[in-house]
């Protein structure tokens, strides 16, 4: 049975919990209002990113989601991300911008596969 919940908006939730526990943090530790500032809109735009990006790679790990449940191997242990990461340069390469299966643009899941080869090769959080 396949879970599904809106992870973007999990995400988007957590980050904006974070940017209220940080000003809270920033203002009692008496520097003046415009580092303050600063800080806050350097840790925003970090959010910001990794919003975007998790959620463009949820859409690419629900698609692995749906093809792993019909058989095809588990992410850690997938042989196949090299080949699958050269087939998505590939197809973007000829003009492709939507993948088929999961609608969203094939460098997403190039950026996926580069991910799951990374985390092959011993790269951790």
């Amino acid at each position: 049975m396949t879970v599904q919940f809106d992870v973007w908006e999990y995400y988007r939730a957590r980050a904006e919990e974070q940017r209220r526990e940080k000003i809270v943090w920033l203002e009692g530790d008496g520097r003046d209002d415009e580092y303050i500032e600063a800080l806050v809109a350097a840790r925003e735009e970090v959010d910001e990113i990794h919003n975007i990006f998790l959620g463009l790679l949820a859409k690419a790990s629900g698609d692995g989601q749906v093809k792993r449940a019909s058989g095809k191997p588990h992410w850690k242990v997938d042989p196949g991300h090299e080949a699958g990461l050269f087939s998505h340069l590939t197809k973007w390469s000829k003009g492709e911008l939507t993948d088929p299966d999961s609608g969203t643009h094939p460098l997403v899941h190039a950026a996926w596969r580069c991910l799951a080869i990374a985390y092959q090769e011993g790269a951790r959080p």
